[in-house]
């Protein structure tokens, strides 16, 4: 059975502002210009949607330009001062968040208002208190900027600052202001500030003590967010003291500082500063009794704000008071001249009463709108955008976490460096939804523990071996990370993963995208070659931007050295097996552009780095070759000595001169990647990684020419982690294999056909299991998704390909024919054929 809570029945009259909280009135309400037109015929086109056939998001500056162009926003001066349209494009609009009114009465017909989402449990009228058309426009003007309609479609002068939010209203009956500034007495006091007369002064007030706390009770039991109070009693808060507040209202201080409520939970509480800078001799200087008593009771810092009023050109509203002494709990907004809407009826049609005959008048459909003046109109300025703010990070922070971000991020540039005037500074929405300072990555469970910077949390991959596997597996998931205020923000998985695409798109197909000069030395015994990419794409199999090679020029050097008298070979800069496999056959060795397709692929690994090898004789059978190569992988500049993050190989080959393959064993040590797959950050725990590896090639005379062949099967090392999201990577295994025929002297003695299939390094199994951070609570729990997915891509790449070269005197012409299958080891891109003929001329 739902409870029905039931506010007190008996209204008291309270001083309060027809245009400003704390008793003074400088309303300052005018009609709509004519330029406004607010007739309900009068609209303009809302932004056009985005085409059903666009699947791209909107980007930030679309979406907040798309708020902009509204009309409703453009024409309500304060939504541009506080910065809203950045935080609308980041969604922070208000939804699901509970806002409270406390008001002299709501017209819930009015254009502004009925499109609003006002909660069922609201009091708007009683049996000793019906508000007529006056009595609402207060409440309905406050709740207007607050969280009033955004109607996209119709040529209305404002909307609400948290149009989104929920309204829980209470109406109160509010006095008109004095003519003159009274404030009000709180009892006589000692040299120490302690009440003299606190019996007689407590019982005074016991009424309007026990009736705000019942009010306030009531939006505690119906779990409202934040509670507007555009409203208050006459008088500085520096004309008391804290005694005196509290013997007053002891009861109104227990119900807001929600005892027994966490910090996290607790209501909000927004009031205005009030009006006093209106009134001849007023002391202004602070807010006034309510809204400034956050100064004194300690119990109610970190979620009781006082708003203080700026006009249109940003500096304090003559008739606002000023933050003073309760700076530290005071913030300013936009409240001088600003729209709102103004109720009407057929017996009050207020200042629109000479059209209110008008068939075309604002007056027949209750839509008219009026420009009025006051702190009462500061302050929902600061509900709708703390509204706005909770609702960005999702519940995600806590009550007195929001309100520190309010005021951390308030700009307290300029004129608003001055805190006794302006206190935090002017509500910042743009600000308040961004990350304060550097966002971090978590490295453990808990948010107290330690931080990597975020911008360095990252997974790459620097070779095609894992294909789509990684971004299958992470795609349409997210991540949070924390800014200097521990509050989460959202990010894509997608945007961690750093794709070899993006950079060159593969190591063992590198050396096809350029055109190496070459220049090679043969003597008795030696052979030396040196190359220098011109970066040039030659052959159509990969393609990728020029300037990525270009800014690559200082590593795509490299030189080979091969003595076949004592069988030792060095290089630099060059994937080390150019010597071994199927290249152990000096014709083969001499064609470079076998090298790519039929190296041992995890040599690429150390490929920027040195190799030393040398071969000895077991027997007059087979051959023994040792080779140890240190570096870094191919998109890593050129190292000439062992770098402490490079990488080292061992490698063992049995090699035999008849038909027997030739085996290769051997060992990588990766220092800061597995497979190439590199993470960092948050992701670190690709370190000292291992990978064992077997290959088999051959090279035998077939038909007048040499077929030959090399496959490789490695199996790399788990992983285990405790630190960042990386839990662990397991049982990767990855292959690579390739065949092929060359045959020299076809038609002329110098030409030469190639034919070779081959499939580059090819993941073929692996689980990456990942716990990622998804949410934080209100009390700074993280809650972690844990993600596993495989490793293996969804295609595998196949590469054909023929060529033929031949010369001609001092002409040299090279065609290839060729067909790409699942490039990448992708299913979704479209296999292709290609074709390319090259001439060169000797001098």
């Amino acid at each position: 059975m739902k409870k029905n809570y039931i506010l007190l029945t008996t209204v008291f009259i309270i001083a309060a502002c027809g245009g400003g909280g704390g008793g003074s009135s400088q309303p300052e309400i005018a009609s709509v210009p004519p330029s406004s037109p607010s007739s309900p015929n009068s609209s303009t086109p809302a932004a056009p949607a985005e085409p059903v056939s666009q699947p791209d998001t909107p980007s930030f500056s679309e979406l907040q330009t798309e708020f902009e162009n509204h009309y409703e926003y453009s024409r309500h001066w304060g939504l541009e001062t506080i910065n809203a349209s950045s935080a609308y494009a980041r969604g922070a609009t208000g939804n699901n968040v509970l806002i409270g009114i406390t008001d002299s009465g709501l017209d819930e017909t009015h254009a502004e208002i009925k499109g609003a989402n006002l909660s069922p449990n609201s009091d708007l009228e009683y049996t000793s208190y019906i508000p007529n058309t006056r009595q609402k426009r207060h409440g309905t003007m406050v709740a207007s900027i607050a969280a009033g309609t955004l109607d996209k479609d119709r040529n209305t002068p404002m909307h609400g600052v948290g149009f989104d939010s929920d309204i829980l209203f209470v109406a109160i009956q509010l006095a008109e202001p004095d003519e003159n500034y009274d404030p009000i007495d709180l009892g006589e006091t000692d040299s120490s500030g302690n009440v003299t007369n606190a019996d007689d002064v407590a019982e005074d007030f016991s009424g309007l003590d026990g009736f705000f706390s019942s009010l306030f009770d009531f939006y505690d039991f119906y779990n409202a967010d934040i509670v507007n109070n555009s409203y208050g009693f006459s008088g500085n808060i520096i004309d008391y003291t804290e005694a005196q507040v509290r013997n007053a209202f002891p009861s109104t201080i227990l119900s807001m500082s929600q005892e027994g409520t966490s910090d996290y939970n607790k209501t909000i509480y927004v009031w205005a500063a009030g009006n006093a800078g209106g009134y001849d001799e007023a002391d202004n200087s602070s807010p006034e009794l309510l809204a400034g008593m956050s100064h004194f009771i300690e119990e109610i810092q970190g979620h009781s704000i006082a708003v203080v009023s700026i006009d249109e050109d940003g500096e304090i509203s003559d008739f606002s008071n000023r933050c003073g002494i309760a700076k530290d709990f005071c913030i300013a907004a936009p409240g001088g001249s600003v729209t709102v809407a103004y109720p009407t009826s057929a017996d009050d049609a207020g200042i629109y009463e000479d059209e209110k005959d008008d068939p075309f008048s604002c007056v027949q459909d209750n839509s008219c709108y009026a420009v009025a003046g006051g702190t009462s109109f500061a302050a929902p300025f600061v509900t709708g955008g703390l509204a706005a703010i909770s609702s960005y990070f999702d519940g995600q922070l806590g009550s007195t976490e929001i309100v520190s971000r309010l005021f951390a991020t308030a700009n307290k540039e300029g004129v608003y460096a001055d805190s006794a005037i302006y206190g935090q500074g002017l509500m910042d929405l743009a600000a308040a939804t961004s990350p304060v300072g550097q966002t971090s990555a978590m490295m453990s469970y808990s948010l107290s523990g330690p931080m990597v910077n975020a911008s360095l949390t990252s997974l790459q991959m620097t070779n095609p071996a894992f294909g789509d596997a990684i971004a299958r597996g992470v795609n349409n998931h997210s991540v949070i990370f924390f800014d200097e205020l521990q509050a989460p923000f959202r990010n894509s998985l997608n945007y961690l993963v750093t794709d070899y695409r993006n950079q060159v798109n593969s190591i063992s197909g590198f050396n096809e995208m350029q055109d190496f000069s070459r220049s090679m030395l043969h003597s008795e015994g030696e052979f030396f070659e040196v190359g220098q990419s011109n970066f040039q794409n030659i052959s159509n199999e990969l393609i990728t931007p020029s300037h990525l090679l270009e800014t690559r020029a200082d590593k795509n050097q490299y030189f080979a050295y091969y003595n076949s008298l004592n069988k030792t070979f060095f290089s630099q800069g060059i994937n080390g097996s150019w010597a071994l496999g199927i290249f152990k056959d000096p014709n083969l060795r001499a064609n470079s552009g076998l090298r790519s397709k039929f190296n041992n692929p995890w040599l690429n690994y150390t490929a920027s780095g040195a190799s030393f090898g040398s071969i000895k004789k077991i027997n007059n059978v087979f051959d023994i070759a040792l080779t140890i190569s240190a570096g870094r992988n191919k998109f890593n500049s050129n190292e000439t000595f062992l770098e402490t993050n490079s990488s080292l190989l061992g490698l063992v080959e049995i090699q035999s001169d008849s038909y027997i393959p030739s085996l290769q064993l051997g060992v990588l040590q990766e220092n800061d990647s597995i497979n190439g797959l590199a993470g960092s950050g948050s992701f670190m725990g690709t370190k000292n990684q291992i990978t064992k590896f077997i290959g088999l090639s051959s090279v035998n005379e077939f038909f007048g020419g040499k077929i030959f062949g090399s496959i490789h099967w490695g199996q790399s090392s788990d992983i285990r982690s405790n630190h960042g999201m990386l839990r662990s990577i397991n049982e990767i295994k990855s292959s690579s294999f390739g065949f092929g025929y060359i045959h020299t002297g076809i038609f002329e003695s110098n030409d030469q056909l190639t034919i070779s299939i081959d499939q580059p390094l090819r993941v073929e199994s692996g689980m990456l299991n990942l716990d990622v951070p998804v949410y934080r609570t209100k009390q700074k729990e993280v809650i972690f998704n844990s993600l596993s997915f495989g490793l293996s891509p969804s295609g595998r790449e196949i590469n054909s390909k023929i060529n033929y070269a031949t010369g001609f005197k001092k002409i040299n012409l090279d065609f290839a024919f060729g067909y790409r299958a699942d490039p990448f080891h992708m299913k979704n891109m479209n296999d292709y054929w290609y074709t390319s003929m090259r001439a060169s001329i000797k001098f």
